[in-house]
């Protein structure tokens, strides 16, 4: 659509702030900690508190959406196309590789296609080659769509050329594979010598590797040979693991490492105040990006699968945050906080409505420390736990950005196997440091994580049209993880008593 390049100039936006935002915001989180060899048990135990909540969180997004699949409701162009042969009654053999659980026996549906339209016994005018370049989407091959239309091309050599082109999801695939990683495999593919389906079927033979390569490949990737390559390459996770090393050094440093830190503070204060000039434009960006998507779709049967898509993506994100906010969080604060849950929610009810109603966990603070005293907490835990959890704790935003990027994973067709959820895991719990307790703020750190298991950023206008209501959820979850840490720190007794 003509609006799309909107769209994706507003992402590229987001992911111009990602490694600066990731460096100053990681920085400056530990260094809110102070000296950490001083945490003392009251900033051990908030610390602790902290880590377990999100990721206790994670892993009931993971859970969840892997066993809910929102994403696999939703029919891909792929999906569409198949359907025009009835696979099941006329080549049940293709139907059953498709399904395989191996990958050496499983054929995918990309490659499912190019051999439909490579077999022999179906004529080069079979109506199913036509409905099925139909339901590959017209407006993606104008060119393709004309000729077929004037006769210059039949439907079968329609349907291969646009598969050898390589629709979008297959060079999103491509980049999953970190093809840049391969580059003899990239050789072959720019000379013409592999097709890009060949190229994926050569990655993934590539990427085959027992569980002891995968922990390998996963401690490589904390820690990178080049720093500054792994920041051209835009690779989190190392730059979240050495940002976080390097501001806990920086606190032991004195008089020299508090003023090193206040300049990354400040940089932090910079960064986010081109978080807030970007997310102003977020609107029109968003619109862009879902208006394009849609269009994309080709409109009708395609739109409904994509809202249901959606509408079940929505659910299993409240569903995750319902289930952490009601079970988990009520279980440590009565386990850990020796607090009755319901009474102490009662009391907290103003402070989650406010946080509901500005989706800011900072803007909610005041209001969270008054409710947080009148039930009970001291001031001192009250006043050191909850301003600090406004900006480093946040297990709704860390649920949401696990549900959503696998989610993002299915719809695309793109697995994400043990190393790639094992990173996903650490980068969602890490990433929610740099979210800082402003609205929409989750964007940006989604763009991290996105990152981190190299998925289409442009999987995001999937999710954005609905994300203003779930900001607001995940938000009450943040402020009610905050309340409840307090509570659970109140139990510490002051050094010495």
């Amino acid at each position: 659509m003509a609006v799309a390049w909107v769209g994706d100039l507003f992402l590229a936006l987001l992911r111009l702030l990602v490694v600066p935002l990731v460096v100053t915001s990681m920085v400056a989180g530990v260094a809110s900690l102070g000296d950490v060899r001083r945490l003392g048990p009251v900033g051990g135990r908030t610390a602790l508190y902290y880590l377990a909540t999100t990721f206790a969180a994670v892993l009931t997004g993971l859970l969840l959406v892997n066993l809910v699949r929102p994403g696999g409701r939703y029919q891909t162009p792929y999906d569409r196309a198949l359907a025009c042969f009835h696979l099941a009654e006329d080549f049940p053999s293709l139907a059953r590789r498709l399904h395989q659980r191996h990958p050496e026996q499983r054929v995918q549906k990309d490659r499912a296609l190019l051999l439909l339209a490579n077999d022999l016994t179906l004529s080069d005018d079979d109506p199913r080659f036509r409905c099925a370049f139909e339901a590959l989407g017209r407006q993606r091959f104008p060119k393709l769509a004309q000729e077929l239309a004037a006769g210059e091309v039949d439907a079968a050599n329609a349907l291969r050329e646009a598969l050898h082109a390589g629709l979008p999801s297959v060079r999103d695939t491509l980049d999953h594979l970190r093809i840049q990683d391969h580059p003899e495999v990239a050789r072959r593919l720019d000379r013409g010598e592999l097709t890009p389906l060949e190229a994926v079927d050569a990655l993934l033979a590539a990427r085959r590797t027992g569980p002891w390569e995968a922990v390998r490949g996963l401690l490589f990737t904390l820690v990178p040979a080049n720093l500054f390559r792994a920041a051209a390459e835009t690779n989190i996770l190392a730059l979240i693991f050495f940002s976080l090393a390097f501001g806990a050094v920086c606190t032991t440093l004195g008089e020299g490492g508090r003023r090193l830190l206040a300049l990354f503070d400040t940089a932090n204060e910079a960064i986010l105040r081109l978080v807030h000039l970007a997310m102003a434009t977020a609107p029109v960006g968003i619109a862009c990006l879902v208006a394009g998507k849609l269009g994309a779709e080709g409109g009708g049967g395609a739109v409904v699968h994509l809202v249901t898509s959606l509408l079940a993506y929505a659910a299993t994100v409240v569903a995750g945050l319902v289930l952490h906010a009601g079970v988990t969080l009520p279980l440590i604060l009565r386990l850990a906080g020796r607090r009755p849950p319901a009474a102490y929610g009662r009391a907290l009810g103003r402070a989650l409505a406010t946080a509901f109603a500005t989706a800011s966990s900072a803007a909610t603070l005041p209001v969270t420390l008054e409710c947080a005293e009148a039930a009970g907490v001291s001031p001192r835990a009250a006043g050191f736990v909850l301003p600090l959890g406004a900006t480093v704790n946040m297990d709704g935003t860390a649920l949401y950005e696990a549900v959503a990027v696998v989610f993002i994973a299915q719809v695309y067709g793109l697995p994400l196997g043990p190393a790639e959820q094992a990173i996903l895991f650490l980068t969602a719990t890490l990433a929610a440091i740099g979210a800082a307790g402003i609205p929409e703020a989750g964007l940006v750190t989604m763009v991290m994580v996105l990152s981190a298991v190299h998925l289409p950023m442009g999987g995001m206008a999937l999710i954005l049209a609905i994300d203003w209501l779930l900001d607001r959820v995940r938000t009450t979850v943040n402020v009610w993880g905050d309340a409840v840490g307090a509570a659970v720190i109140d139990r510490t007794p002051a050094p010495g008593g």
